[in-house]
């Protein structure tokens, strides 16, 4: 940079500078109250892998050994849930999601649902018979437009709609694939 930009450049910097860290000296501390809460306090686990908030402000903690909510005060665990032939158990939670009022949640048994009304978890199928017969299991869960889910593990990605009058099931919408790549390059 030439020495006529730099005449112009550093009082202009120098200037923004003066300025901006007179604002910061001007302002006024805040101060931040912070808790931990651990397994003493009535997590399930003190390794947390997700934590949603539903739209009546609860917070929803997936941990290493199963769900947990919090209301502020204290915590519910979800331990076995029986649904016909599953169970929702002391389970990792990959991923949770609150969307479209529902709490979608990524478990190591599956995808599955819980519906505050009745207290109850559901497990969700794939409508296509062809994914019914193998087990895919998904790390992540993000909102879609409307009511479309996005699921994904490390190999595909899979855009989820809820499939018209099918109970517990879930429309295969978009599939995408991930190719592995040749390392050796």
């Amino acid at each position: 940079i030439g020495a006529a930009l730099w005449a112009l450049v550093l009082p202009a910097f120098s200037l923004a500078l003066l300025v901006f860290s007179s604002n910061l000296t001007g302002q006024q501390a805040i101060n931040i109250t912070t808790k931990s809460y651990s397994t003493y306090d009535g997590l399930s686990d003190n390794s947390i892998t997700s934590i949603t908030q539903d739209s009546k402000g609860f917070l929803w903690i997936g941990t290493q050994a199963g769900l947990n909510r919090f209301d502020g005060y204290s915590f519910i665990h979800y331990s076995s849930q029986i649904q016909e032939d599953e169970v929702f158990n002391n389970e990792m939670i990959d991923d949770l999601l609150f969307h479209n009022n529902t709490l979608w949640i990524s478990a190591r048994s599956g995808l599955w649902t819980y519906h505050p009304k009745e207290d109850k978890f559901v497990k969700q199928y794939p409508l296509e018979e062809s994914w019914n017969n193998s087990m895919i299991l998904f790390d992540r869960i993000f909102p879609g437009k409307d009511s479309l889910l996005w699921l994904m593990n490390d190999s595909i990605i899979i855009l989820a709609g809820a499939a018209a009058d099918q109970k517990n099931k879930y429309s295969i919408i978009k599939e995408i694939e991930f190719e592995e790549k040749d390392s050796s390059l």
